[in-house]
């Protein structure tokens, strides 16, 4: 599996915890608050990814 496929399997993961945890705390908490920075770092990863796959294409 190559870094995209596996950033992606990470970004899905990230978001189904953060949606989890909305459920169970609520929108606005620090356990939300968390993951969303988490899947933020993530999104970036995977955008620089795929910016690097552009230019070498």
């Amino acid at each position: 599996m190559d870094k995209r496929a596996r950033t992606l399997e990470a970004i899905e993961r990230k978001r189904r915890e953060m949606i989890e945890a909305s459920s169970r705390y609520g929108l606005s908490s620090k356990e939300v608050l968390m993951k969303s920075q988490e899947l933020d770092v993530l999104l970036n990863r995977y955008q620089r990814i795929q910016e690097n796959q552009f230019r070498v294409s």
